[in-house]
C-alpha cells in the first residue's frame, strides 16, 4: 500500500473515500475529518471498522494523484497533464460541433454536470485553464453554462477530457467515442457508464 507523505497538506482533489462496503464516497476538509466521518458510516451501519482503515485510506487516496505525493509500494495514478487534456478536449470538440447530432441538450448538460462536480475523477488540480485554447472551445459551443460551472467542473481524469465537453455531448457520441471503454474503470454513479449499459433500442 501507498502512503501520503504528509497528511496535513491536502491532496490534489481533496480528502474523498469510497466506503467499499456501501460505495458511499465521503469528502472532508482535512484528513482527520475524513477518518471521523468514515469510522462513524462504518458505525451507523453496523459495520465493523478495519483494523487497517488508516492504511487503505491512504492508499486510496494515493491512488488517484500523482505519485510524487506519497511514498510506499503500489500503483502509481496515470494523471494525465494539460497537454493531454487539452489535445483529447478540442478533438472531442470537434465532432460536437462538425457532426449533426453529437451535441447534447441544454438540458441534458446541465443535468450531467454536478454528477460530474462530486465525482473523485473530477480533476482540479490543473490550476487556471481558463486561458486555455480548448477552454475557449468549449465556452463557445456551450455559451454561458461554461461560465457558471468553471470553477467547479475542470476535467475528467478518466476520459482526459475536460468535463463541459464530455456533459455536453449526445448519447450516440458517447456510444461512438467510449464504447469499447472498460466499464470497469468507470464509476458506478457516472451518467457516461450508465449510457454505455443502455441496451440498443431496437424498436
Amino acid at each position: 500500500m501507498r502512503t501520503l507523505k504528509n497528511v496535513r497538506t491536502d491532496p490534489p482533489g481533496g480528502w474523498t473515500y469510497t466506503i467499499p462496503e456501501t460505495t458511499l464516497t465521503i469528502t472532508a476538509g482535512n484528513f482527520w475529518k475524513l477518518m471521523t466521518l468514515v469510522k462513524e458510516h462504518y458505525s451507523v451501519n453496523d459495520l465493523k471498522v478495519p483494523d487497517d482503515l488508516e492504511e487503505q485510506v491512504n492508499d486510496y487516496i494515493c491512488r488517484r494523484i500523482p505519485g510524487n505525493f506519497c511514498t510506499g509500494e503500489g500503483p502509481i495514478a496515470p494523471v494525465p497533464d494539460r497537454k493531454t487534456f487539452d489535445k483529447g478536449t478540442q478533438a472531442h470538440l470537434r465532432k460536437i460541433y462538425s457532426i449533426p447530432g453529437n451535441k447534447a441538450s441544454r438540458e441534458d448538460t446541465i443535468e450531467r454536470i454536478p454528477v460530474c462536480t462530486s465525482c473523485v475523477y473530477n480533476n482540479n488540480r490543473l490550476g487556471c485553464f481558463k486561458c486555455t485554447d480548448a477552454y475557449n472551445k468549449c465556452a463557445a459551443v456551450f455559451p454561458g453554462i461554461a461560465r457558471k460551472n468553471d470553477r467547479v467542473l475542470v476535467a475528467c481524469d478518466i476520459f482526459s477530457i475536460y468535463g463541459l465537453a464530455l456533459c455536453g455531448s449526445s448519447e450516440v457520441l458517447i456510444k461512438t467515442q467510449f464504447g469499447k471503454f472498460p466499464l470497469s474503470d468507470i464509476p458506478d454513479n457516472c451518467w457516461i457508464k450508465h449510457i454505455l449499459m443502455k441496451e440498443p433500442d431496437n424498436g
